[in-house]
């Protein structure tokens, strides 16, 4: 909606695109650490 309004796609688009890599390396990071202690708990 705001890209539309002002042309300014390029903006919009890095500004998702950040925000998506910040999710998504932050959820990556917290499973593996997730898995690590899951893994210790059951002594494999």
């Amino acid at each position: 909606v705001y890209a539309a309004g002002s042309f300014r796609f390029f903006e919009t688009y890095s500004i998702v695109a950040y925000i998506y890599l910040i999710l998504t390396v932050g959820l990556s990071l917290a499973l593996r650490a997730l898995e690590q202690r899951l893994r210790r708990q059951h002594g494999e």
